[in-house]
């Protein structure tokens, strides 16, 4: 790596290090530690709230928190699921499901509904007051979590199938779909289709209220995460270090962007920017509409928030770095307190943070009483008119700016069911958004 010239990021480097080697002969403090004010202050933030998650420390965890239309749900490693009011932290419901010895996955959370599973059970549940909806017993090894449609909960089973329950009986049959290779992560339903993947790298879409395949595409390694998807574009990272833009309609590939390091974890879309998190580790901001790297910041682990002029990231250890939104120049940080997780905000400007205990807090900019929110990505940038130049699978991405060093140094056996895709060869992907429509049959 070339040595900044920017006497700004050298002092940068050297107050990093500096904050490095204290954590490191600093015993770590008490699990669960309510971040101090001062600290906060560090990074231009005052603490809005905290809460503790329903968990016994000792033996459970918090499996999995997400913030869907301004309520943090939280998932414990028990089956417990809490709603939490995401800009007071007060509690909105509280339930349990399931054996709460058993594994569990989720929750997904699609308008007024939340999906979960516990061992081998399918939880639709009632977002606003916790009730259950519908519950259904699966007959093979949870993949993931279900995705909610509007008269079905889709559930992806290990073995190639996703199962379709419907939800109101009158109105609909169960039907299932098979795909060959062991599907694993959370489908995703979006502008009447699902779409999901397998570990092999294959992404398939099928109309939702009958099954029927419409295309499937080779990622040619595992997904990071759920793809985002809207009516127009999905997104999706592989742990290969690809990052792709594909038209939800046709899978024609509009953009693809090679990013240094395997990417772990899902996306996250705020506004026009699409932000990457590397396991270098390293945040990557990729612009929308082409896939252009704006910039990159070496040794951040998490995506947190986004303000209106800042973006908040969580090193491995807990520190937590500003950003200028624009540039991806350091800002301000906080060092090392404790591990934390982020809850990733695209949403608005709050910051969400929990600790292996289930403590939970909320952060924003100091005076910043109202949130700011972020506008739908629809109305932030028209859609372009033609296909942007991608680079190619088998060459490395030179267009990417010099990275920031602004925060630290761094199968199973196919179903036995009949492949419904089996006429739909999948594409090679060239690299070339300009090329003809591979899917089209």
């Amino acid at each position: 790596m070339k040595r900044s010239k920017n006497p700004a990021r050298r002092a940068w480097r050297r107050a990093m290090t500096c904050i490095a080697a204290a954590a490191a002969v600093v015993s770590a403090p008490q699990a669960g530690a309510v971040i101090p004010e001062s600290v906060a202050q560090q990074a231009g933030l005052t603490r809005a709230w905290f809460t503790q998650a329903p968990i016994d420390a000792a033996t459970q965890q918090i499996h999995a928190a997400v913030l869907s239309d301004g309520v943090i749900y939280v998932l414990t490693s028990a089956g417990n699921v809490q709603a939490l009011d995401a800009e007071t932290g007060a509690p909105k419901w509280r339930r349990r499901y399931g054996d709460r010895l058993a594994p569990v996955a989720g929750p997904t959370v699609e308008g007024n509904r939340l999906a979960i599973v516990v061992g081998s059970t399918a939880f639709l549940i009632d977002a606003e007051t916790g009730a259950q909806v519908l519950a259904k017993q699966l007959d093979g090894a949870p993949g993931g979590a279900p995705a909610i449609g509007e008269e079905y909960l889709l559930t992806p089973l290990l073995g190639g199938r996703l199962v379709a329950h419907p939800i109101d009986y009158q109105a609909a049959l169960p039907f299932r779909i098979a795909s060959p290779g062991t599907v694993l992560g959370n489908p995703v339903v979006a502008s009447g289709r699902v779409v999901w993947s397998t570990v092999e790298g294959m992404v398939y879409t099928a109309a939702i209220d009958s099954g029927v395949p419409s295309y499937r595409f080779d990622a040619a390694a595992r997904l990071s995460g759920a793809p985002i998807v809207d009516a127009e574009q999905m997104y999706f990272a592989t742990t290969a270090g690809f990052v792709y833009a594909m038209q939800t309609e046709t899978g024609r590939v509009v953009w693809r962007r090679a990013i240094e390091g395997s990417v772990e974890k899902p996306l996250v879309e705020v506004a026009d920017t699409i932000y990457v998190t590397a396991a270098t580790p390293s945040l990557h901001a990729l612009s929308r509409e082409t896939g252009q790297i704006r910039w990159n910041v070496e040794g951040v682990s998490d995506f947190a928030a986004a303000s209106e002029k800042r973006v908040y990231a969580l090193a491995p250890g807990g520190a937590l770095a500003v950003l200028d939104r624009e540039t991806g120049e350091p800002v301000a940080s906080w060092p090392a307190v404790e591990p934390l997780r982020a809850i990733p905000n695209n949403e608005t400007d709050r910051i969400y943070v929990m600790s292996d205990s289930g403590l939970i807090q909320c952060f924003h900019e100091a005076g910043a009483d109202e949130p700011f929110r972020h506008r739908p990505s629809e109305e932030t940038e028209p859609k372009a008119d033609a296909p942007a130049e991608t680079t190619p699978a088998d060459e490395p991405d030179t267009t990417a700016p010099e990275p920031i060093p602004g925060f630290g140094e761094p199968p199973a056996e196919s179903p036995d069911a009949t492949d419904p895709f089996g006429d739909l060869a999948p594409a090679e992907d060239s690299g070339d958004a300009d090329a003809d429509n591979p899917f089209d049959f």
